[in-house]
């Protein structure tokens, strides 16, 4: 990892899970989505204080795959967008 990258982790106040790179985890502070989308994302088991790491991100950017609760999950970019993290571990 270079160092241009680790400072930028610190320095963000409000990271999403599409901000997260291959390998790194996180932990879930908020989810931003309508209600029924984040019900049914709460269902799946990404509520707050969850840990999730970042398994492959395609080449364009989108979609993201993640893994939490011990499967893997893949999103569109937009709504990782909406999930709020902090960074707990860099590969």
């Amino acid at each position: 990892m270079s160092n241009e990258l680790a400072i930028n982790y610190n320095n963000l106040r409000k990271a999403t899970l599409a901000d997260i790179e291959v390998g790194h985890s996180c932990v879930i502070i908020e989810c931003n989505l309508p209600t029924k989308v984040k019900a049914r994302f709460a269902e799946m088991g990404l509520v707050p204080d969850t840990e999730v790491a970042v398994i492959r991100i395609a080449p364009l950017g989108d979609p993201v795959v993640i893994r939490a609760r011990g499967y893997e999950l893949c999103l569109r970019k937009d709504t990782a967008n909406s999930f709020t993290v902090k960074l707990i571990s860099v590969k």
